[in-house]
């Protein structure tokens, strides 16, 4: 049983680097519903002491509709880790540390060809020759 084509190969590792966008929203975003919760929070303690029974209600839906939300947050920030987890682990596993570290500056964080040539003082004929030997291997065992 192969794993993948070269070409499905190199859409994974672009994958990643959405991944990763994604996971930053995701966090920011749930920092965000925190605040907001915090707020709401210290409204039905002040509408506690009024005894003002339907604004109370209200927060506590409000507050209700935020954890669910949260909980969305919290299953997509698991399920993007563990396929950012396993692209990686494959990546590291078949691939030899120069092969690695190319595709990791490439696909991973995002730099061109010429600039992991400088920053690895190697030529650019290197790294592209590095990045197909790596997609191939890579591309023959991952499986989503």
């Amino acid at each position: 049983v192969g794993g993948c084509s070269t070409v499905k190969g190199r859409e994974v590792l672009q994958q990643y680097r959405k991944l990763t966008r994604e996971i930053n929203y995701l966090l920011a975003r749930r920092e965000e519903l925190t605040g907001k919760m915090a707020v709401v929070s210290a409204f039905n303690a002040r509408e506690s002491q009024r005894n003002d029974d339907i604004s109370i209600k209200a927060q506590q839906a409000q507050l209700d509709e935020y954890a669910q939300l949260g909980l969305e947050i919290d299953r997509r920030l698991a399920k993007n880790a563990k396929i950012k987890k396993s692209i990686l682990k494959a990546l590291y596993d078949v691939t030899d540390i120069d092969q690695f570290t190319v595709l990791e500056m490439v696909y991973i964080k995002g730099m061109t060809a010429e600039e992991t040539a400088d920053a690895l003082h190697i030529g650019k004929a290197t790294v592209y020759r590095w990045i197909k030997k790596g997609i191939q291997k890579f591309s023959e065992v991952y499986r989503e």
